[in-house]
């Protein structure tokens, strides 16, 4: 069952995430916020022959960490695995005490950055890109967007006290539009919101989206008809595994048509 999303990319994240279970060297998944770079971590070490030992978390992404925080982390760790979450954020000297940390260490070190390399000393940055993941951003993949709110709609919507019965064609088509700045954690506030919010049986592009209401919801017939193509090649690229020659014959179109479009639409 995917973990990250339907698209080759989403996919890739997987395998890479099934291959670091398997191995005992450092991880280091990178990329923007609100990407699910921690669960991606714990999804590696519930695979992992260390599953049975702790996983924990050492946060210098929400305030600066101090060596004592890092050492019990290291400590709660056992022989299990730490996540470093940011540690891009941390300091020279810090950088410093994981450096020593990994001489020897019990544990199995993972850890989640940002897409810039210049913060971290260079040999801390060569033992954590053993094994690096990059999370690409939701604007790169839109159809994983419509994938993660149809996981997140269930849970959502029975905290409802009358159920909604689902979300509607137009706001999927919406949600595949938007860049979704936030990504998944912009997208799981704003579905939150709309379950609360909505007043019909189905979830509509204002629920989502109140800030499109009036005369900013109509949108140009030329960007309506590059979200309409951009969902269709993408779904014919997904269903033919990335073989445009293939997509174009679902599509109806010359596979130099396809390329010309895809080139056009960013995909």
């Amino acid at each position: 069952m995917p973990g990250s999303g339907i698209s080759p990319a989403a996919r890739t994240v997987d395998r890479q995430a099934v291959e670091a279970a398997m191995r005992a060297t450092p991880v280091l998944i990178r990329g923007g916020p609100g990407l699910g770079k921690t669960r991606l971590a714990r999804r590696i070490h519930e695979g992992s022959d260390r599953s049975a030992a702790p996983f924990a978390i050492a946060d210098a992404q929400r305030a600066p960490l101090c060596w004592q925080e890092l050492q019990s982390a290291a400590l709660t760790a056992g022989e299990g695995s730490l996540l470093i979450v940011g540690i891009d954020r941390l300091g020279p000297e810090l950088q410093d005490f994981v450096m020593a940390m990994l001489s020897a260490p019990p544990f199995r070190l993972m850890a989640t950055a940002g897409s810039a390399r210049d913060t971290l000393r260079p040999d801390l940055d060569a033992a954590l890109r053993a094994h690096e993941i990059v999370v690409p951003p939701l604007v790169d993949r839109p159809e994983d967007t419509v994938w993660l709110a149809a996981r997140l709609f269930p849970a959502l919507n029975a905290r409802r006290p009358a159920p909604l019965v689902g979300i509607t064609a137009s706001a999927e088509d919406a949600i595949r539009a938007y860049d979704w700045p936030g990504n998944g954690r912009e997208l799981r506030a704003r579905l939150l919101r709309a379950v609360e919010a909505a007043t019909g049986e189905m979830i509509l592009p204002a629920d989502l989206f109140p800030e499109w209401a009036g005369d900013e919801a109509i949108r140009p017939l030329s960007e309506v008809r590059d979200t309409a193509e951009r969902v269709q090649i993408a779904a014919a690229l997904e269903r033919t595994q990335g073989q445009t020659a293939e997509a174009a014959k679902l599509l109806r179109v010359s596979r130099t048509t396809l390329w010309e479009k895809m080139q056009k639409l960013g995909l």
